[in-house]
């Protein structure tokens, strides 16, 4: 069981030529009731390639709409605060982490259950699109 979370953390379902050097791991929905309307989800990204790669959007046939959050403390409050694009240094990584960057997934369409997987397709910049499977409910890694 163990080993099918580990696969499902690191698998980047299709690449397409403008992102192939984008590494992608430890990709999770947080947990919450099947119905829960919106999900978080979080993954680990890395750009092996020379160039900067620039995410600009995120969709999933799962949700309705898909956005990239940040969670900001201002004055003692959390906020969430929606990212217009996010960009991967060459050579470098981003995280999308709880507490910090985040896929805000709402508008489900059906129900999900843990431990099945969601796909989100990321589009960049150059028009280029890869589709990552993200493990619903379990952290890849966590006992």
């Amino acid at each position: 069981m163990i080993v099918r979370y580990l696969s499902a953390g690191l698998l980047a379902v299709s690449l397409s030529s403008g992102a192939a050097e984008l590494q992608v791991s430890a990709a999770w929905l947080g947990d919450a009731p099947a119905t829960a309307p919106m999900r978080a989800g979080y993954v680990e990204l890395r750009n092996a390639s020379e160039d900067v790669v620039e995410i600009v959007a995120a969709s999933s046939p799962r949700f309705g709409l898909v956005e990239m959050h940040e969670t900001r403390v201002e004055a003692g409050v959390a906020r969430m605060i929606e990212l217009p694009s996010v960009s991967i240094p060459a050579g470098g990584m981003f995280s999308f982490a709880p507490g910090g960057a985040h896929f805000m997934l709402m508008r489900r369409q059906g129900s999900i259950n843990r431990g099945e997987t969601c796909l989100i397709r990321l589009r960049f910049k150059d028009g280029s699109e890869q589709d990552v499977e993200f493990l619903i409910g379990v952290r890849p890694g966590a006992d």
